[in-house]
């Protein structure tokens, strides 16, 4: 089977890495396919960071403030889902809405931070503010002044040992005057 695909390279059905890799039945096509359970994190890409906005989740009253961070994965492998990705942010926000100032710190003394799984796919983090709206009235005028100093950071590991990280420095202050949604 090997000889067919990988053409006079007897190995290059398994990229040349006979202890590591394996394809005892013959099914894994191409020149370079990992063991069937297998997956490698290549690379993490993050940024760049966009304009800060906002938006409104009307079934949860939450007001989405933030500025959008895009991150996307790079792995190889028939599974890409058996790689685990991750990210964090870390650092401090602060909200000023209508004079009352809030402030969320993002560690604390025995984690300095938080980690939530994400599929290792193209995605975004809003590094910001989530602000439950559920006692303000609609139509009410919110003067709102947010100030993020956070860091983001995405994380990938493989299952067969890769591990590759980035992380992307978030600061900005922002003021708005905005309108609760109805």
């Amino acid at each position: 089977m090997g000889e067919k695909l990988a053409g006079k390279n007897l190995y290059g059905f398994l990229a040349n890495e006979t202890v590591s890799r394996t394809d005892s039945f013959g099914l894994i096509p191409g020149k370079t396919a990992l063991f069937c359970y297998a997956c490698r994190c290549e690379a993490v890409n993050l940024g760049p960071v966009g304009q800060v906005a906002y938006s409104y989740d009307k079934s949860s009253k939450v007001l989405n403030l933030g500025a959008k961070v895009e991150r996307s994965f790079e792995t190889e492998g028939l599974f890409p889902p058996l790689c685990k990705c991750k990210y964090r942010d870390s650092g401090h926000s602060s909200l000023t809405i209508n004079g009352q100032k809030l402030d969320r710190d993002w560690r604390t003394f025995t984690t300095p931070y938080e980690e939530h799984d994400v599929a290792c796919a193209a995605d975004h983090d809003y590094p910001g503010w989530e602000l439950g709206t559920a006692s303000i009235p609609p139509g009410t005028e919110l003067t709102i002044e947010l100030t993020v100093d956070m860091t983001v950071t995405a994380i990938c590991d493989g299952t067969e040992g890769s591990h590759v990280e980035k992380s992307l420095p978030v600061k900005y202050s922002k003021k708005m005057i905005i309108r609760k949604p109805q």
